[in-house]
């Protein structure tokens, strides 16, 4: 049944004078949430401009009174669920609180400065206006890098308290391209806005751009588009880092940033603790700038990547952390002797560019004492002068020791020139050292023989407190090549003492250095238990103080087929020994 009413459109003179106007509802009874539809019938002969403007009037204040019931509608939910969430008898305080505990700001000191060749997953950015967490397309969950911004899209309280906790947006790490660019500077600005008084730390990592720019390949196989080199879209970026917010840096770390870049860094009054800096080197062949470092007195770690086409200026004696990758040599070893206070230090690739002339490191005879390291990472290079340095270097509280590469001179049959050198450097090492990591071992695999077997077990001799042995990017070959050495080195019963106190093994990113960064991988890198292992689980079982043993894997897998887990069985249930891997925070047997 429908029923018909007419209402006359009151209140308006134009209508009521000069036209014969009627409002029709027609109502539907069919249904209890049938909508009412209004139909408006004009008579053809009053139609003029002047009716036509009242309508569009007419139509443009009730599209307001829409608006305002729809405002009035949210203002509504919005008390009903604040009512409902019991969170919200909490005061803003504690509720702070606990989204700092939350959401932590980035530890950059526990964060490798390391140059990827970018992250061929694109992040998700909440955006300022509209924070909403709907990303259908995408597998990789990326909020929890911008945790600040997914809790302020929970509701209206949860928004005024987070962006009232300044604690919540002092770090930020950002990948730009050509693409984000934008969206990332408007990111970084409100980042630093709402972190109002307290210092900030920023890491940029800009290969993508720089992919871009110039048309490089990526690790995938594809090339990726070139794009011009857009510096109107940079220039907001750069002043915000070099200009307006100098000042708020405590860590800035810029991995592939414009070559130009390079010489803003000295010019900017930074107040920077914490500062790395870094090109690849499919980014630029030997540019013609000088790197350069924040003139900074409270400049405490240093990082410099792939630099070795420039001289590194001079270090601040109270820096106590530096590392570096791919740097000169003499440049790596001319900071020892300008930091005394240093109590971390890692080199790794050394190159020989042959631009850097130290006398002090040339003609290096007294002791190097360096009396507060405790973390040490040292890349064997074939240079008579790095000889003499290691031979040198007395590092009295060291507690962490990470060997990259073994001589090859002994294929030339000078092996008498490097050996006795690292023999002096580890006779000097303290006892107490607790951690030896094998880094990069392998290139050399191939040339690896007998005066390597006899330096291993004389390394090793000098480390009798040893409880964890790791291999990072090392070649299984390597890895039984060690075993093998421990094995023929402490025949005699009273030898197999050395490492009797170890708990455990830790293989990495087996054999591939650039494995965090594929973001392809088709088969995981797998280390096989074979004849080596075996003969030095055995061993261990005789003779270790310790009767436990945990091989630790990560980026890698581990397997073990018979004979070998069978033989590794009866070895445990003989000697009482308790062997056990962990993969993914599980630990299994190798039964």
């Amino acid at each position: 049944m429908t029923q018909h009413s007419k209402v006359a459109l009151g209140g308006n003179p134009a209508l009521e004078s000069g036209s014969n106007v009627t409002f029709e509802w027609t109502c539907s009874s069919h249904h209890p949430r049938a909508m009412q539809k209004g139909v408006l019938s004009v008579d053809s002969e009053s139609e003029t401009g002047t009716s036509a403007e009242l309508l569009l009037d007419r139509a443009l204040s009730l599209e307001g009174r829409i608006r305002e019931l729809q405002e009035e509608r949210a203002r509504c939910l919005r008390e009903a669920n604040s009512r409902q969430v019991t969170t919200n008898v909490l005061p803003n305080e504690i509720l702070a609180t606990i989204f700092s505990a939350s959401c932590p700001p980035i530890d950059f000191e526990s964060t490798e400065f390391t140059l990827g060749s970018g992250d061929q997953f694109d992040e998700y950015i909440p955006s300022i206006e509209e924070p909403e967490v709907s990303r259908p397309d995408k597998e990789v969950d990326w909020s929890f890098r911008h945790f600040p911004l997914v809790i302020s899209a929970v509701c209206a309280l949860w928004r005024q308290v987070a962006l009232s906790t300044p604690q919540l947006w002092t770090s930020l790490s950002m990948k730009i391209t050509h693409r984000n660019i934008e969206t990332k500077t408007d990111l970084l600005r409100f980042y630093i806005q709402h972190s109002r008084d307290l210092r900030f730390s920023l890491k940029l990592e800009m290969w993508r751009f720089s992919a871009e720019t110039h048309g490089i390949r990526c690790t995938c196989g594809s090339r990726l588009d070139k794009m011009p080199p857009d510096t109107v879209t940079l220039g907001p970026l750069r002043a915000m880092i070099f200009e307006d917010y100098v000042d708020k840096f405590q860590v800035l770390r810029l991995a592939h940033p414009p070559i130009a870049w390079a010489a803003l860094v000295q010019k900017s009054p930074f107040v920077v603790e914490d500062f790395a800096i870094g090109w690849s080197s499919v980014d630029c062949t030997q540019p013609n700038v000088s790197i350069v470092m924040p003139a900074s007195a409270s400049l405490r770690r240093l990082s410099f990547d792939s630099t070795w086409w420039s001289l590194i200026p001079p270090v601040p004696s109270n820096v106590t952390v530096v590392h570096l990758h791919a740097v000169d040599v003499c440049e790596a070893i001319h900071i020892l002797y300008t930091c005394p206070q240093l109590v971390e230090y890692s080199y790794r690739e050394p190159v020989n560019s042959g631009r850097s002339t130290h006398p002090q490191i040339l003609q290096a005879h007294e002791p190097l004492v360096l009396a507060n390291m405790e973390i040490f990472e040292w890349s064997w290079c074939d240079l008579t002068y790095h000889y003499d340095v290691t031979a040198i270097l007395r590092l009295p509280r060291l507690l962490h020791l990470r060997w990259s590469r073994l001589p090859q001179d002994s294929l030339a049959g000078l092996a008498s020139v490097s050996e006795p050198s690292i023999r002096e450097f580890f006779s000097h090492l303290p006892e107490h050292i607790e951690t030896f990591e094998f880094y990069d071992m392998i290139e050399p695999v191939k040339a690896l023989n007998h005066p390597h077997t006899r330096l291993l077990y004389h390394m090793f001799a000098h480390l009798p407190r040893l409880r964890t042995l790791g291999f990072i990017q090392c070649d299984p070959r390597f890895i039984d090549f060690f075993f093998t050495s421990f094995w023929d080195g402490v025949r005699e019963p009273q030898n197999l003492t050395y490492l009797s106190d170890l708990e455990v093994i830790t293989i990495r990113d087996m054999g591939y250095s650039d494995w965090n960064f594929n973001p392809y991988p088709k088969v995981l890198p797998t280390y096989e238990v074979g004849d080596p292992f075996i003969k030095f689980i055995r061993a261990q079982g005789k003779f270790a103080k310790s009767r436990a043993l945990c091989v630790e894997v990560e980026g890698c897998l581990i397997s073990c087929y018979q004979p070998f887990s069978g033989e590794l069985s009866r070895v445990q249930k003989r000697t009482k020994y308790e062997l056990s891997y962990r993969t993914e925070g599980q630990v299994s047997s190798f039964d």
